[in-house]
């Protein structure tokens, strides 16, 4: 219960902060050209494989490290190839940056839910 609500958490907060970033902060750096890198143009990308990791353990209730690792490198292997697939759709910007960014993003993830398994074992019931 603990776990889930833990889960349940982070993803809220990756929501809000998506939603913060793409509303609130990212105009402001573009204004003030604050923007280091692109970072307002890579966030969202580096958000992207967070979240669905999340939504899909919850829904899923995925309580096996080799699980969420294959669930993890499938879904950023999607955004990749959504990212690649953008070179040839005339109205989308390919950028080399939110490859690297999702796949950093998808790393940060499986390490914190990680860190969450090991924090909050599953009850005996509740493994897969």
């Amino acid at each position: 219960m603990i776990r889930r609500l833990t889960l349940c958490l982070l993803l809220a907060a990756a929501v809000i902060f998506l939603i913060y970033g793409q509303t609130t902060l990212r105009p402001y750096w573009i204004k003030n050209h604050i923007d280091t890198y692109t970072v307002a143009d890579w966030l969202p990308n580096l958000l992207a494989p967070m979240i669905l990791v999340l939504l899909y353990t919850l829904i899923k209730e995925v309580n096996d490290t080799a699980v969420l690792f294959r669930a993890t490198c499938s879904l950023v292997a999607g955004l990749i190839i959504y990212e690649i697939v953008q070179l040839f759709i005339p109205s989308r910007t390919f950028d080399h940056k939110d490859i690297i960014a999702s796949i950093v993003g998808g790393a940060i993830i499986y390490g914190i839910i990680c860190g969450v398994f090991k924090l909050f074992p599953p009850l005996d019931n509740q493994t897969s």
